[in-house]
């Protein structure tokens, strides 16, 4: 991929995050499609096009790590100790969200970015609640974890119309 986005013109810069992305645990080869300034710590999009159920996930950009994907331990962690996802068999699904996340200050200084995520069974079922996670980066961009802050319940009557999460700012994920 590397090859191809240098022989189409790609900035080193787009090189750089390509190489970045693609050296992660999680995917295959990637690179970044959508970016945004938040502050000390940034968040994108990574496209993963050779991924086989999930193309494209939230990533926060520029800390340390630099690279911090939203699928972290802390959030099946929270799944598997609140009653109504576990007794479901649900999962959060962190690449299931719109928009771009609020971002806040923290106490202690640094930056708090949220995120509101569904919850399901599977990746293709109906909602069975949302989840608002919070991801903490203290004064130098460095991370300090993932919290699951609140779980919602959806009624059963909103759950046959149930939609990915809600997006707060304007970038939204690349078509």
């Amino acid at each position: 991929m590397l090859a191809f986005m240098k022989r189409e013109g790609a900035s080193e810069a787009a090189l750089e995050a390509a190489r970045r992305i693609s050296a992660g645990k999680y995917e295959p080869e990637g690179y970044l499609s959508a970016f945004e300034e938040r502050g000390r710590v940034d968040f994108g999009y990574a496209a993963y096009p050779f991924a086989a159920d999930v193309s494209l996930q939230g990533v926060l950009l520029n800390g340390t790590p630099s690279i911090v994907p939203l699928e972290q331990p802390g959030l099946r962690d929270f799944a598997r100790g609140e009653k109504l996802l576990r007794d479901a068999g649900a999962a959060i699904f962190a690449s299931d969200f719109g928009g771009s996340p609020d971002v806040l200050p923290r106490p202690e200084g640094g930056q708090r970015f949220e995120f509101e995520f569904r919850a399901a069974a599977c990746r293709n079922c109906k909602n069975l609640s949302t989840v608002t996670a919070t991801y903490d980066f203290d004064d130098k961009g460095a991370f300090v974890g993932v919290r699951c802050v609140r779980g919602v319940r959806v009624s059963r009557k909103s759950r046959r119309g149930a939609s990915r999460g809600r997006g707060r700012t304007p970038l939204s994920p690349p078509r």
